[in-house]
């Protein structure tokens, strides 16, 4: 509404309002949620994360200010984490310093300082040093408004970055009016969900807060369950909560290598899900699909493949790079099974050479399915209709058949990299604890395992109870917490309640 307001003042006639937040998710929510409220004048309205802005500022203005080439190339974090950074290609955390570079430049400036009349940042309380200099940018030339929850802060490891709590006390000395809002939760109108979390956040487990959520039905705990029988409770779980309503579901565990761990073998057991936070890896299979289309046209040879191939598995794999990934990049031995399935997959690209552009496609598009490693393959699948189409609609260039495909293909691969995708997923998401900001869903089901590394905190876990405060107000009307037989201090007093 203050956007709206704002946007309806005579002065800002030719003005926007520009929404600036951290993931994608909450890009998709703002959209959404705000769409009512701001239709009259939702034209006029951006939203994006700091990376997708700061991208667009670099793609538009960098060649201008004479700090990129015209077409600056963003490497991927899978591939700079197999390969290492490539001195010619920009990274993710190259970005934001460069926008704030180019905006110093008094071409641009004169060109964005009368674009927007106000700037919206959500999760302040995340900002560190790089989005800070943007946001203090934009505050010379728009109003800002700065939306935050110090209880929120979860990427205080972050502090090399200026991620730190001090930010938001420091703003507040400085800023025309600071509001406090009511605790209102608009995911769990009830209160119950918030109060539990806040009880938990505050290390008051004897609260009734507490223990009117286990009765009410609202927390269920599970306490003593081994590694072999934790995806069958998760399964009984997630069938329990959707008869008990629940249509989302969450599965949060610790670390990204416990959440690649679990995905397998949910993937295993059947569980059909969306491993959360892989923009990557759809970018990833873009460039693979094109660097195998290449290949079939002889204009690319069997490394390049091999390294997509790897760069792919890397994006699709959490924690440490797979060995998998570094022997298809290095051209290393495969296991004997997967290389003649690597054979036969070079047979059928240099038999479709002499095809259609759209028939190759088809061929390039099945090929990681045909190589057999499952567990990887739903980014693949994701992605696979968009590379088709568009080597159905592109014109064949006889002297590069592939020409035409780069472009458009390329530009698909930055909008996965950077812009919201919006699309029916799998209702069970699996992520890590610390990517639940911004999401919501119906049931959480939280998996504590008894390795898990929550640092070096003694109590009152100050970091880690705020980790468990987002994670617990993620769900809109239950959470499930398992426990392994020896749970962390953290969260050990919760699972004596089993």
């Amino acid at each position: 509404m203050a956007a709206r307001t704002e946007l309806e003042r005579p002065e800002s006639e030719n003005k926007r309002a520009l929404f600036l937040t951290f993931s994608r998710t909450a890009v998709d929510q703002i959209i959404s949620r705000s769409r009512s409220v701001v239709a009259p004048v939702e034209h006029r309205i951006e939203v994006a994360t700091f990376h997708s802005f700061a991208f667009r500022l670099v793609r538009r203005f960098g060649h201008l200010s004479g700090l990129t080439d015209r077409h600056p190339e963003v490497q991927s974090a899978s591939e700079s984490k197999l390969l290492g950074k490539a001195p010619d290609r920009l990274g993710y955390d190259d970005l934001a310093p460069l926008a704030r570079r180019i905006l110093d430049d008094p071409r641009v400036a004169s060109i964005l300082a009368e674009r927007w009349c106000m700037v919206i940042c959500d999760e302040f309380q995340d900002t560190g040093d790089n989005q800070w200099a943007l946001l203090d940018w934009l505050s010379q030339h728009a109003r800002l408004l700065l939306l935050g929850d110090e209880h929120q802060l979860i990427y205080s490891f972050l502090a090399t970055t200026g991620v730190v709590v001090e930010r938001m006390d420091n703003t507040r000395a400085w800023v025309d009016r600071a509001i406090e809002l009511e605790p209102v939760s608009h995911r769990d109108p009830s209160g119950a969900i918030p109060a539990m979390a806040t009880a938990v956040r505050e290390r008051r487990f004897s609260d009734r807060a507490v223990s009117d959520a286990i009765e009410g039905g609202r927390l269920h705990v599970h306490q003593g369950v081994d590694d072999d029988s934790t995806i069958g409770q998760i399964g009984e779980a997630l069938d329990a909560a959707w008869a008990r309503g629940c249509r989302t579901f969450g599965v949060f565990a610790h670390s990204n290598q416990s959440v690649a761990e679990l995905s397998y073998r949910l993937h295993d057991a059947g569980i059909d899900h969306y491993l959360v936070g892989l923009p990557d890896a759809e970018a990833d299979a873009l460039t693979a699909m094109l660097a195998l289309t290449s290949y079939a046209y002889g204009e690319g040879d069997w490394k390049e493949v091999g390294v997509a191939f790897g760069t792919y598995l890397t994006a699709c794999s959490r924690g440490r790079t797979p060995a998998l990934a570094q022997a298809f990049a290095t051209g290393n031995a495969l296991p004997a099974a997967l290389q003649k399935r690597v054979a036969g997959l070079q047979t059928a690209l240099t038999e479709a050479a002499g095809l259609s552009l759209r028939e190759v496609a088809e061929v390039a598009a099945a090929a990681w399915p045909t190589l057999g490693i499952t567990a990887s393959e739903a980014p693949w699948k994701r992605t696979a209709p968009s590379f088709q189409a568009f080597a159905r609609q592109v014109v064949r260039d006889t002297s590069s058949p592939t020409a035409n495909l780069v472009k458009a293909v390329n530009d698909l691969r930055v909008r996965a990299m950077f812009e919201s995708q919006r699309r029916r997923l799998p209702a069970v998401q699996v992520m890590n604890l610390h990517q639940t900001k911004g999401r919501e869903v119906d049931a959480v089901v939280i998996l504590c395992g008894d390795d898990d590394f929550h640092g070096y905190e003694t109590e009152p876990f100050v970091e880690g109870s705020r980790l468990l405060y987002v994670t617990l107000t993620r769900a809109r009307k239950e959470v499930t917490m398992i426990f392994g037989r020896s749970p962390h201090a953290l969260v050990a007093p919760l699972a004596s309640m089993g």
